[in-house]
């Protein structure tokens, strides 16, 4: 019981936006700081895993807008754009490009796209894949036939696969 009553007494109210918030330490506060962060550009790059240059080309292209300024004229950002810069990093490891991206975000009108208008882009993309998988055999079926010839010569030999080519 004696535990708990310390608890308490730690405990503090926090106003945040307007709402009040119990935190048992620091470390909570500090968490609760963070649902409503505002990033400088260079904050919000490292936040990413990108570098700030790319925050401003995407910012140039419209795909990211600072939510608001700094006394000093500063960039801020908030967690949507943090979670934005995620999305697109995550969509462009798939493949996406940052056009396809763009119409993953919205569509014409600005408004999220249907699920119609994602799955025509995800088609496309998937259309994209297996063409390049059926590439990528095709190179794997000639290095294998090209290595089969090498392994056959000797090594002092002048390599057939080089003549072939050549």
């Amino acid at each position: 019981m004696l535990f708990a009553a310390n608890k308490v007494k730690r405990c503090r109210k926090i106003v945040a936006l307007g709402k009040i918030t119990v935190a048992t330490s620091k470390r909570a506060e500090m968490s609760l700081d963070r649902m409503s962060s505002r990033f400088t550009i260079s904050q919000l790059a490292k936040a990413a895993g990108i570098p700030t240059s790319t925050i401003r080309y995407y910012e140039r292209i419209g795909l990211v807008h600072p939510e608001d300024r700094s006394e000093g004229n500063y960039r801020l950002y908030g967690d949507e754009s943090l979670h934005k810069l995620k999305f697109i990093k995550s969509a462009q490891s798939i493949g996406f490009t940052l056009e396809n991206v763009n119409a993953l975000l919205s569509d014409e009108a600005g408004e999220k796209p249907t699920c119609g208008n994602v799955k025509g882009l995800i088609e496309e993309r998937l259309g994209d894949v297996e063409k390049r998988l059926k590439d990528l055999k095709h190179v794997q079926r000639v290095l294998k036939t090209a290595l089969k010839k090498c392994q056959s010569q000797k090594e002092t030999d002048c390599c057939q696969v080089i003549e072939e080519i050549y």
